[in-house]
């Protein structure tokens, strides 16, 4: 066999050796981390505006209704 493909399966069962144990999810402590990786929303609105002026299809995508009457 080529040693590509040994290697490949090589990898393929030392991934499928890991083991999972099961732990409850700390709900709080996931929201926190969570809300500290996503960027503030009025930074991310303020850049979006600064997009505006270069690309007119940010008008036409923004006017777009986002659910039908």
């Amino acid at each position: 066999m080529h040693p590509i493909r040994w290697a490949a399966l090589s990898a393929f069962v030392a991934a499928g050796c890991q083991t999972y144990t099961p732990a409850p999810v700390d709900l709080q402590t996931h929201a926190r981390l969570f809300a500290e990786r996503i960027p503030d929303a009025t930074l991310v609105r303020a850049f979006a505006e600064t997009l505006r002026p270069h690309d007119h299809e940010v008008d036409t995508l923004c006017s777009i209704p986002t659910h039908s009457p």
